[in-house]
């Protein structure tokens, strides 16, 4: 159940059409009780946390983003992509070493291996300094 959240069709590097893998957070909670105020409180935690020295000019730590990656029918990571403007080097970031993550292969109905598309949240902060 999705209220009001619009999602794109998932689109390969190639921009044909492809599975996708989509993630979001529910909250469903009765108004005035601890349950409410612990949901409300509730964030999604990062797929990838990043430390750097430093962020780009105009973002402060924490930053968080989502980068879009490609994964092959084994659950490689392929392609990637995200990020403007500032973020571009960060999402650069994260693409070049994409190859390292590995993911749950996907399946379609009939439990044939697929590629699909899927973000990754990513969060970057900077290390305190001595």
């Amino acid at each position: 159940m999705l209220v009001g959240k619009r999602v794109r069709p998932a689109r390969g590097s190639d921009g044909k059409r492809s599975y996708g893998n989509a993630v979001t957070l529910v909250q469903l909670t009765t108004t005035g009780t601890q349950d409410a105020t612990e949901v409300g409180a509730a964030e999604q935690i990062p797929d990838l946390s990043l430390e750097l020295n430093q962020l780009p000019t105009g973002l402060v730590s924490p930053h968080t983003m989502e980068v879009v990656v490609e994964v092959d029918f084994a659950g490689q990571a392929g392609a990637c992509n995200g990020g403007k403007d500032a973020e571009r080097t960060l999402a650069d970031l994260v693409c070049e070493r994409a190859s390292e993550l590995s993911f749950s292969p996907g399946t379609d109905s009939k439990g044939n291996p697929v590629s699909y598309v899927r973000s990754l949240r990513v969060e970057f902060a900077t290390v305190p300094s001595q």
